[in-house]
């Protein structure tokens, strides 16, 4: 089971290891042709774009998830029409408000018109994205890990290209940015449309539509609450200390979030349909085991990635301000990056909850815990903001997030008893803090080398702690090893035939 869900890991990851190496490659140029109010104008049209997604798709996707094993043949053909029928109403009518809106918008959020291009060309990106969401869960639902990679790849290079061209060469600025995704999301949308076609059958079912409601609308508060927990501060921060604040705040953000390009996204896509397919073939003990050991597999790896990109994130701004010619406002954003890479740990760990409450079809509970804790992060942003500025924004996620762990697992034991191992989780949490003590006092004045060092030093540590502290069982770790061994001999017998 363990070999399995490594290989489907390691297919979706690859793919997204891959689009971070491309990203980074433009992050550097993004801090140089774009001020920091520009990148904070970028942050905060993102933010309404997902804002917007969130209250349109009705949380359908989710139902679809959830009903896909439950169906077959011409019947999930429907179902798989119906949803999409349904994405392409919403992803109209959410297109239609941004290109026929752009002034209102623009006034509500800038106080100042001037970004309204940049608005317009945010529409189509958003059309073109929210079709594009069924495609892109069809292939994982059937399994078809490559090919959701390799139509993920083909976008990203596409939009590469094209932000290389209207950006450096071009100068175009924020309507760069959108215009190069606006025409790479078309592009790939095509594509997509005509690889996943055999799976669908359009015609709308109202009957099939009322249950992906009813499983998806738990969803959108769910999504909503995220939504507030997680870029609900940057809009705060645009009206308390304005886009320039946002802007650094936000390379925070794009820093954190290699955890969930590199960990959390490849993940969750191979997550649901491995849980609920083993869901589907085996007793309840067997599943509460599942969770438990899904609990430790994902704290003990997110771990992993949240020391490397905490450790990491100060050595690789400073290369950003001396070798590619960054703006040196941009080095305070390192002070915030463990605070929110450690939100996005915390948000990964809520992953065996989530998966019970969806497998006993109570969804909203999930939602009402997430509306507590963005409720919560909201309010106290709205004190703490005005004093403490982007550091009050990223502690008060923090806070909102062990909020939300707290609530979710103590509602879930008394839903679905699993039984969760605390005491390993604890011994887990000792070996971060010892090896962020150690990380944190290896200091080199050269950038590159002391990034090195850092991440080499740090994620040896970790790993002879996590394995000395037992994390994971002695099967499990002799399963680590087999696994390891045999990657090693594949490698070495390829090399040798080079």
């Amino acid at each position: 089971m363990l070999k399995n869900i490594l290989n489907k890991f390691l297919t979706y990851g690859v793919g997204n290891i891959l689009q971070t190496a491309l990203r980074f490659i433009m992050l550097p140029l993004y801090l140089r042709f774009f001020p920091a109010a520009d990148y904070g104008i970028i942050s905060v049209l993102t933010t309404i774009m997902g804002l917007t997604s969130l209250v349109l798709s009705a949380g359908v996707l989710n139902g679809l998830v959830r009903l896909y094993y439950e169906m077959e043949g011409a019947q999930l053909k429907k179902l798989v029409g119906t949803t999409w029928l349904w994405y392409i109403v919403v992803s109209g009518l959410g297109g239609l408000f941004l290109l026929t809106q752009s002034t209102l918008i623009c006034r509500l959020l800038f106080q100042a018109s001037g970004n309204e291009g940049a608005i317009q060309r945010l529409g189509w990106v958003f059309i073109f994205t929210q079709l594009q969401n069924v495609p892109y869960n069809l292939f994982r639902l059937e399994k078809k890990a490559g090919m959701y990679v390799g139509f993920s790849l083909f976008g990203f290079l596409a939009d590469f290209v094209l932000k290389l061209l209207f950006i450096v060469y071009g100068q175009r600025g924020v309507e760069g940015y959108f215009e190069s995704g606006a025409i790479a999301s078309g592009l790939t949308l095509v594509l997509m449309g005509l690889f996943s076609r055999r799976y669908v059958r359009f015609n709308f079912d109202l009957g099939l539509f009322k249950q992906l409601l009813r499983l998806g609308l738990p969803f959108i508060f769910s999504g909503l609450a995220v939504w507030g927990l997680e870029v609900s501060d940057r809009l705060l921060l645009l009206r308390f200390a304005g886009a320039g604040v946002v802007g650094v705040y936000s390379l925070s953000y794009n820093l954190a979030n290699i955890f969930r390009i590199v960990l959390a996204a490849p993940a969750s896509l191979l997550i649901d349909p491995f849980f609920f397919g083993y869901a589907a073939r085996n007793a309840e003990t067997d599943i509460k085991a599942l969770l438990r050991r899904l609990l430790v597999y994902y704290c003990l790896i997110g771990s992993f990635v949240y020391l490397m990109i905490s450790l990491g994130s100060g050595d690789l701004v400073r290369i950003f301000v001396t070798t590619f010619g960054a703006n040196p406002q941009y080095l305070e954003a390192v002070r915030f990056v463990p605070l929110v890479t450690f939100a996005y740990l915390l948000y990964f760990a809520t992953i065996s909850g989530s998966l019970a409450g969806l497998l006993v079809k109570k969804p909203e509970v999930t939602s009402i815990i997430c509306i507590i804790a963005a409720g919560f992060n909201i309010g106290i942003n709205f004190l703490v903001l005005p004093i403490m500025g982007a550091l009050g924004a990223a502690l008060t996620t923090v806070a909102a997030y062990l909020l939300l762990d707290g609530l979710l697992y103590l509602w879930m034991e008394r839903i679905y008893p699993v039984g969760h191992d605390w005491k390993t989780l604890a011994r887990l949490a000792v070996c971060v803090f010892i090896t962020l003590g150690v990380g944190y006092s290896l200091n080199l004045t050269a950038p590159v080398l002391s990034l090195l060092v850092k991440l080499t030093v740090s994620g040896l540590l970790f790993i002879a702690l996590a394995f000395v502290s037992k994390v994971l069982t002695e099967s499990e770790q002799a399963t680590v090893f087999a696994y390891l061994r045999n990657a090693s001999e594949k490698f070495t017998r390829l090399w040798a035939n080079i």
